[in-house]
């Protein structure tokens, strides 16, 4: 059971961005009778649902989940506006989805293997026993909060953009639920997992073969906008 639960977290990606394009593709068949405003309220719905639940949520896998949620939700938005540039712009996010799920999906996978454990409730004190872990946890909410000139950055602020032209009301509903409540949410945890007080005194720091994952997925994520 638990190897089962392994490959369909390592599916997960793959499965979302399936049914991304078979929603691509029925949008483009039959765009006339799609009912933009059913979607884009189930879409808007789900935004904000996720967002919120970063605050209840003590599993870290689950938390790198409701990422998966609320981004993959921000781009089914993208295609229910049938904007011109619609099509390259859910490329690149679905390009920076990608490495940052791979990225935050390995980094909890490295502190289970250390804790036995992915529960922040039992979790702590990352940055005193394993300092290299506990950096590229915080570059990973620096990442996630899209630093300026950063490939999410430039993802958010297309998003943004054309949310605004689209709708005022939601527009600064889910800027304020997306880029305050969420993010101070999702790092609330993290920060809880690196800064805490430290509960085992046997923690080993990242060995090479992950600080070089960690590094390349950390630089792809940060650089990638000069490549797409």
């Amino acid at each position: 059971l638990h190897r089962l639960k392994s490959y369909l977290y390592k599916l997960s990606g793959f499965l979302v961005k399936t049914a991304l394009y078979v929603f691509y593709k029925y949008t483009c068949s039959i765009s006339e009778d799609v009912d933009n405003l059913l979607f884009t309220t189930i879409c808007v719905f789900s935004i904000v649902d996720s967002s919120l639940k970063f605050w209840m949520q003590s599993d870290l896998k689950k938390l790198v989940a409701y990422c998966t949620v609320q981004e993959m939700n921000c781009i089914y938005l993208l295609l229910c506006w049938n904007d011109p540039f619609t099509f390259y712009n859910i490329v690149n996010f679905c390009f920076s989805h990608s490495v940052l799920s791979c990225l935050m999906f390995f980094v909890v996978d490295c502190i289970q293997k250390r804790y036995n454990s992915r529960s922040v409730l039992e979790v702590s004190g990352i940055m005193n026993k394993a300092p290299n872990l506990g950096t590229a946890i915080l570059f990973i909410c620096i990442i996630y909060s899209g630093v300026p000139f950063s490939l999410k950055f430039y993802c958010e602020f297309y998003f943004f953009s054309a949310m605004l032209e689209n709708s005022y009301n939601v527009f600064f509903v889910l800027i304020f639920i997306t880029n305050f409540i969420g993010i101070v949410g999702f790092c609330k945890n993290w920060f809880e997992v690196v800064f805490g007080i430290s509960k085992n005194d046997n923690i080993v720091d990242l060995d090479r073969k992950e600080s070089i994952i960690i590094s390349f997925l950390i630089i792809l994520s940060i650089f990638s906008i000069f490549v797409v």
